[in-house]
């Protein structure tokens, strides 16, 4: 095995104090060692020993270079600036300075025959095998890999941007069934890996670990491990569909792809990684089968950045600027399958109400919880945290994420490319013991993320390894605006704004409570999404949401999921209860809207 530390050389400083224009009166600058945790800590205890006055910018330079870490950068409440001189982290030339969670792999070699010997004997001569290094004293276990700024595909049955069709779903056997024709040898099931299936349903997927296949004479019979089993067949929504009839009379089933097993390794650039030693296989791209040239690089943690702080203690005034966030794993469909609801939220226990209606909303029919995905930088109790022109990429799940209790803060000028889930989230999606479609209505109002800019950025290739994922969604904020970005490439929708499903309360004392309003959609370019799932929007909203406008957007290139088993693909999509905007002067090559229950004080101007 190999064992990667992080090198804890000693921390270079370079303390001025004068006058600029950029930030402050005074501003005094820090240049990062190449250790940035010790960087972090001797900023903190300047401002903590009186080093620095209250309208002092504390500018922390990071000279260019690559910067890797094995667990997150921390910031808390004592790491916080002021609103006159802010803790400033910028890179020395934007984009230059680059934050990373990822190693090279080392000491690829020829496999072994026993190592070999699942592998299909056509590729073998094309197959290297390397050891996973060692972390933290861990074997590091990944579900993805990059070379050359290029993601690299896991083995599976058919390329990963293609599917097959089910011939059935089964949910009191808790069985899918799939064409045994389709598979090499009859299973791919393999002793030490962990061969995943993707499931493709309506407006989401699932990765669900197989635990059994058994060929029977109307297919393959395959059954998974739990808890995922039990999430993919009690939850109502969304599931696969079997044999459905279009409009246009077209018959259509729901599809799957077979990912991580060796018997799968057939394309150029493949791997899968076995378990408990970790040994990474992967087909050589070079036509004479040589070693892989450029660096594979495999992440080696979930999260590069996290910012927390409390509602009474809250983490303030820092700002990261031109920085390069890069590789981070997301490793929960490895121990636990991946399941989702919407928007790529994962579910973690729902099904189907025989008897509809909750005290809150009469005609629902089904219950969910849910949880939250992984972020390479997550931020709550915050306020004033900003990111200007930094750069977002590679990441495992989601890109940056404000959980609860920001206010204040903005996201400018940024690019966010190849991102494995959601490129930014904000806000409330109700997680732990609270039921997703019951109105979220804190303590505190102060938990709601509210004074939040997203503006100028640019998201492209989203939801790489999740398709249900969509570029930027908020859910429960008030006081959001979302303006003038760019989104394409996505599998689902663009830009979802709100959660719950949960139309204009009746009661008074309820709507003056209400959590998600004055929010803004101004300006956005949002092209080439529902590329593989549909159900979806270029703009998507939920719920009653008063004082919120929707203006002047720039939609088109809708995608033709080549999958999809609806045709419900829209460039503005009011989904249900979507109630109390305005919605005027938004550009579309054509007139495709999609309204499903909204309130009566939505306000077209189609």
């Amino acid at each position: 095995m190999k064992t990667f530390l992080t090198p804890l050389l000693s921390l270079f400083t370079l303390v001025l104090s004068f006058s600029s224009p950029m930030y402050a009166a005074h501003v005094t600058h820090l240049q990062a060692g190449p250790d940035l945790h010790a960087t972090l800590r001797e900023a903190r205890e300047m401002r903590r020993l009186g080093h620095l006055a209250p309208t002092d910018t504390l500018c922390i330079t990071l000279p260019d270079g690559e910067y890797h870490l094995t667990s997150p950068l921390l910031l808390r409440p004592e790491d916080s600036g002021t609103p006159q001189g802010p803790t400033v982290l910028r890179a020395a030339h934007p984009g230059r300075a680059i934050i990373d969670g990822g190693v090279a792999l080392q000491g690829w070699r020829r496999p072994t025959a026993v190592e070999a010997r699942d592998v299909p004997a056509a590729v073998r001569q094309q197959l290297w095998v390397c050891d996973a290094p060692r972390v933290n004293g861990r074997i590091v276990y990944t579900r993805q890999l990059w070379q050359d700024g290029r993601r690299l595909p896991q083995a599976s049955l058919v390329p990963t941007d293609s599917l097959l069709p089910m011939l059935g779903f089964d949910r009191q056997r808790r069985e899918i069934v799939i064409p045994t024709s389709v598979l090499p040898g009859g299973t791919v099931l393999t002793s030490g890996f962990q061969c995943t299936m993707l499931v493709h349903q309506r407006w989401a997927i699932a990765l669900l670990r197989i635990a059994s296949m058994r060929s029977e004479a109307d297919g393959t019979h395959v059954t998974f491990f739990e808890p995922e089993s039990q999430r993919e067949f009690d939850h109502p929504w969304p599931q696969p569909v079997i044999g459905d009839t279009l409009q246009d009379d077209r018959i259509v089933s729901s599809s799957f792809n077979l990912v991580g097993a060796p018997a799968l390794l057939d394309r150029p650039g493949e791997w899968v990684q076995r378990y408990p030693d970790g040994l990474i296989y992967m087909l050589s791209d070079d036509p004479g089968g040589a070693a892989p040239a450029a660096p594979v690089i495999i992440p080696v943690t979930e999260q590069l950045v996290q910012v927390q702080g409390t509602i009474s203690r809250p983490v303030h005034d820092i700002q990261f600027e031109g920085l390069t966030f890069r590789h981070t794993q997301w490793n929960t469909p490895t121990s636990q399958g991946w399941v989702t609801l919407q928007a790529g939220l994962p579910i973690i226990d729902a099904y189907k109400l025989h008897q509809p209606g909750l005290p809150h909303k009469a005609s629902l029919e089904n219950q969910a919880w849910i949880g939250r995905p992984q972020s390479a930088i997550t931020l709550s109790g915050v306020q004033r945290i900003h990111f200007d022109r930094c750069t977002v990429t590679h990441t495992g799940a989601c890109g940056i994420d404000y959980t609860e209790a920001a206010s204040a803060c903005h996201v400018t000028q940024c690019s966010f490319t190849d991102i494995g889930s959601t490129a930014i989230l904000v806000g409330h999606f109700p997680d732990g013991g609270y039921e997703t479609h019951v109105p979220f209505m804190p303590d505190s109002p102060e938990q709601i993320c509210h004074d939040i800019t997203l503006s100028h950025n640019r998201v492209t290739d989203i939801g790489m390894d999740d398709w249900g994922a969509c570029a930027i969604n908020a859910g429960y904020v008030h006081h959001t605006t979302i303006a003038d970005n760019e989104v394409s490439g996505c599998k689902w929708s663009g830009i979802c704004l709100g959660w719950g499903w949960l139309p204009r309360p009746a009661s008074r004392s309820v709507r003056r409570q209400w959590t998600m309003h004055h929010n803004h959609l101004l300006r956005n370019y949002v092209h080439h999404f529902g590329q593989q799932l549909h159900d979806c929007g270029a703009l998507y909203t939920l719920s009653w949401q008063p004082y919120s406008t929707i203006v002047g957007n720039r939609l088109e290139q809708m995608g033709r999921a080549p999958y999809a088993t609806n045709d419900r693909v829209f460039y503005i999509y009011f989904d249900e209860a979507t109630d109390a905007f305005d919605v005027h002067d938004n550009q579309m090559p054509e007139l495709r809207v999609g309204y499903n229950q909204p309130g009566p004080d939505l306000r077209t101007d189609f």
